[in-house]
C-alpha cells in the first residue's frame, strides 16, 4: 500500500507557489523599471524597418553629410571600429590608437594584450563635424578622439572630466560619480563646446568648453551648422572644463544612452532603461530643462544605445553582442505620420 505524504506534498506546493510569486515580482519590477518616468502623453514610434548590421554592441551613431547625401556611421562599444552603412564597410582605428598612445606595440604577451584592449575599447558616442572629422568618445578615459575622414590620422584629443562638474560629490567620496555611468552621448556646439550626457548618478547634461568661456546652452543657433567645423586650438591635447550642467528629472529610473538632434535641431535623448526618446526644444543656461515630448520605442528593441535622425526618420542601434539578432531600427515619430 502506497502512503501519500500530505505534508511533503503541501510543502512542495508552497515552494512552487513561492517561486511563482517571486517570478511575478521580478516581472512587475522589470515593467516598473521600464515604464516609470514615462509621460502619460508619451507617443509611440512607428517601426519602419529593421536590419542586422555586422557590428557588435552598437553604442553610438552619427550622420555624415557629404555630396548632398547623408550617411549613417556607427561605432561599437568593444572595438575601435566604425561601420559605414551606405558602403557596408567597417574601418578599424585600433592601429592608430596603439601607434599614438601605447608603449606596447604588440599583443604577444598577456600584460600588453590587456593594456591594448583597455586602450581600444569602451566607445560610447560618435559625432561628425562639417569638415568630416570623426569624434569618438571613450567613456572610461573621459576623452574624445578626433580623427580625419579617412581614419588615417588622429588629429586631436579632447579631455573632459565629470569629476570637475560634481566636485562636491567627489570630495565626499561619491565613487559612482568618478567611476560609473559616465559619458554616453554628445552634441558638438559652436566655439569648441561639447554637450555630453552623463548616463546616470545623476542623469545630467554637461556643457564642456575651453576654460574662461561662458556656456552657450543648446538651441538652433548654438549647434554646429551644416558644413561648419568644430573649433579646436592648435595643441594636440585640448582640455575642456565644465561650463554648465542640466540635471534631468527622470525619477531615478531612466538613464541616457545617446544624444542626437532632430531635423529642427532640437535635442533627442535616448534611454536604454526606459526604452524612450525624450525631446527638449532648447537647453537654456538660465532655466531648468523643459521636456517637450516623450516617445516610446517598440518593445522588440533591446538595449538601445545609438541614436541619429535623418529628416523625419529616427534610427536606433542596439548594444547586442550577437550578429544573429536585429540591431538597427528605422522609426518615425507619430507627429510625422500622415
Amino acid at each position: 500500500m502506497v502512503h501519500w505524504d500530505r505534508k511533503g506534498a503541501r510543502r512542495r506546493v508552497m515552494i512552487q507557489i513561492g517561486i511563482l510569486l517571486v517570478l511575478i515580482s521580478i516581472i512587475a519590477l522589470t515593467y516598473e523599471r521600464k515604464s516609470s518616468g514615462l509621460d502619460r502623453d508619451a507617443k509611440p514610434l512607428q517601426l519602419l524597418g529593421k536590419e542586422i548590421l555586422p557590428l557588435k554592441e552598437i553604442s553610438g551613431m552619427a550622420v555624415l553629410n557629404e555630396g548632398g547625401e547623408s550617411q549613417i556611421v556607427a561605432i561599437g562599444d568593444d572595438k575601435a571600429k566604425v561601420f559605414w552603412l551606405k558602403t557596408n564597410v567597417d574601418q578599424s582605428f585600433k592601429e592608430l590608437m596603439v601607434e599614438r598612445f601605447s608603449l606596447c606595440q604588440t599583443e604577444d604577451f598577456d600584460e600588453c594584450n590587456k593594456m591594448i584592449k583597455k586602450l581600444t575599447k569602451n566607445w560610447e558616442a560618435l559625432a561628425i563635424d562639417g569638415a568630416h572629422k570623426l569624434f569618438a568618445l571613450q567613456e572610461h578615459s573621459q576623452t574624445i578622439v578626433v580623427m580625419n575622414r579617412e581614419l588615417t590620422a588622429i588629429e586631436h584629443v579632447l579631455h573632459f572630466n565629470f569629476g570637475e562638474a560634481f566636485s562636491d560629490a567627489v570630495a565626499k567620496g561619491a565613487r559612482k560619480v568618478r567611476k560609473n555611468a559616465l559619458g554616453e552621448g554628445m552634441i558638438l556646439l559652436k566655439n569648441g563646446h561639447v554637450l555630453i550626457a552623463k548616463e546616470n548618478f545623476p542623469v545630467t547634461l554637461v556643457e564642456f568648453g575651453p576654460e574662461g568661456q561662458d556656456a552657450l546652452g543648446l538651441n538652433p543657433n548654438t549647434v554646429l551648422s551644416e558644413g561648419e567645423s568644430f573649433a579646436m586650438s592648435e595643441p594636440f591635447h585640448n582640455r575642456l572644463v565644465p561650463l554648465h550642467s542640466w540635471t534631468l528629472a527622470t525619477h531615478g529610473k531612466c538613464d541616457i544612452s545617446d544624444l542626437a538632434l532632430d531635423k529642427d535641431r532640437q535635442l533627442l535623448a535616448l534611454s536604454e532603461d526606459c526604452l524612450t526618446i525624450q525631446r527638449y526644444k532648447t537647453l537654456e543656461v538660465s532655466q531648468e530643462p523643459k521636456l517637450s515630448e516623450v516617445y516610446i520605442l517598440p518593445g522588440e528593441i533591446q538595449s538601445p544605445e545609438g541614436l541619429v535622425a535623418v529628416g523625419d526618420e529616427w534610427f536606433v542601434g542596439s548594444d547586442v553582442a550577437s550578429k544573429k539578432h536585429f540591431n538597427f531600427y528605422r522609426l518615425r515619430a507619430q507627429s510625422s505620420l500622415k
